[in-house]
Parts: C-alpha cells; sequence; structure tokens
C-alpha cells in the first residue's frame, strides 16, 4: 500500500499559550464535600415542591387564564423594565449614582402596585350597581 508520512511540528516552549484562568482558580478549587451534596439535593427537592405545589395552587384558585396573565405580566414587566436594568447600571458603574438605584426603586413600586390591583380585581367583585368608568358606553 502507500505510505504517507506525516510531518510533526516542534513545540518549543515559546509556543505553549497560557492557560485562560490563573494559576491561583486551579489551586483553589477543592471538590464538594459529601454532607454539602446531600445538603443541596434536599434544598434542590423542596424548592422543586414548594414551586410545583404553589403553581399547582394557583391553578386550582385562579378563576381564568387572564389573571394568571395579569400577575406574571405585572410582576416581569416591572423586573425586565425597571429592576434589571438599574441593577446592570450599578454593576457596570461603579460608582452608580442615584438613577439605576431609583429604576429599582420604581420598579419594586411599580410590581407591587400591579400585583395587588390584579389581586384586587380577582377577588374583589365589582357590583352591577355603581358606575364603571371601563365599561361605560357613549349614549
Amino acid at each position: 500500500g502507500d505510505h504517507v508520512e506525516v510531518e510533526m511540528e516542534d513545540t518549543s516552549s515559546s509556543d505553549v499559550q497560557e492557560p485562560l484562568l490563573p494559576e491561583s482558580y486551579y489551586s483553589s478549587y477543592e471538590p464538594l464535600e459529601e454532607s454539602r451534596l446531600d445538603c443541596l439535593d434536599v434544598r434542590h427537592v423542596g424548592l422543586t415542591l414548594g414551586i410545583t405545589s404553589l403553581a399547582l395552587i394557583l391553578a386550582m384558585v385562579a378563576p381564568n387564564i387572564s389573571v394568571v396573565f395579569g400577575l406574571l405580566g405585572g410582576t416581569t414587566s416591572s423586573v425586565i423594565g425597571f429592576i434589571l436594568p438599574g441593577m446592570v447600571g450599578i454593576k457596570v458603574v461603579p460608582n452608580a449614582q442615584w438613577k439605576p438605584k431609583l429604576l429599582i426603586v420604581i420598579g419594586v413600586v411599580i410590581g407591587i402596585v400591579t400585583t395587588a390591583v390584579t389581586v384586587y380585581s380577582t377577588f374583589v367583585p365589582t357590583s352591577g350597581g355603581t358606575h364603571n368608568p371601563c365599561n361605560a358606553t357613549s349614549n
């Protein structure tokens, strides 16, 4: 058969690349202890059961899907629109002034108010005898 020769490159010490992480990172790494792994497993199972139970209770209590969408929209819109940008602003600018912090405060207030309005409008029935400007028709 055919004989193919492969030429190998000479790898001297000057061609060796530096490691991606500093040496101190590798020397300080210690694997988790067995008892700590058990604790993490118990916490993971507990959180999973808690979140699943909360979702089940919400599904049983919520009269329709619009309530769930209202709760999700009220909380996630404030987190995405105000809280996360404020947190990024604080992280990116080390000496953050008051503007990013104000964004976070506004986001928390909006999240609480919109969630409270959704819960209130879900569980407090509106009486038919009062004037509701949202349902008003023009004469």
